[in-house]
């Protein structure tokens, strides 16, 4: 499916969610709902973003010999895109969700994590609250977002030479 179909999909997904909600659901927390599916899905096309072009620089590199300075330009590639995941990883697993809302796992790392300490952060969170820790996680994506698309068009503007 591509981005935009995703995107209205995700769309038509919180206005319904909004629509249908009861009136004892709060507003701040069906809006922090809204923040959280748009911001996981944007994790999980940028991971899947960095794993395609990591499997790409791999499949160049096995036509290169060692000494090609095309090869040390592709491992340093292959470094940097690690880093970029880590760093990804490392962001989903601090995310906290919100109340009612099924946590998905979308961490991609080999270990597998749980949130065992989640529902007691949320408890002792008002609607407002986690509606902006919310936001500032969206927030935190974004910056990750530039970094990691500044290193996928350096790569770009490598393979162009």
């Amino acid at each position: 499916m591509n981005r935009l179909k995703k995107d209205i999909l995700l769309s038509s997904i919180v206005i319904l969610l909004v629509a249908c909600g009861g009136k004892s659901e709060n507003r701040k927390i069906q809006e922090a709902t809204a923040v959280h599916l748009a911001f996981m899905d944007r994790y999980d096309s940028l991971y899947h973003t960095l794993i395609d072009e990591k499997e790409r620089i791999d499949s160049n590199l096995q036509g290169i010999e060692s000494g090609d300075s095309r090869r040390t330009a592709y491992e340093s590639m292959q470094r940097s895109i690690d880093k970029s995941l880590s760093l990804l990883n490392g962001w989903e697993s601090a995310v906290v969700g919100v109340p009612g809302l099924k946590r998905e796992h979308h961490h991609h790392g080999e270990e597998d994590h749980h949130h065992n300490n989640e529902d007691e952060i949320l408890r002792s969170m008002s609607d407002a609250e986690i509606l902006e820790l919310q936001k500032a996680y969206s927030v935190k994506l974004d910056e990750l977002t530039k970094e990691i698309t500044s290193l996928l068009d350096a790569i770009k503007q490598y393979d162009a030479h």
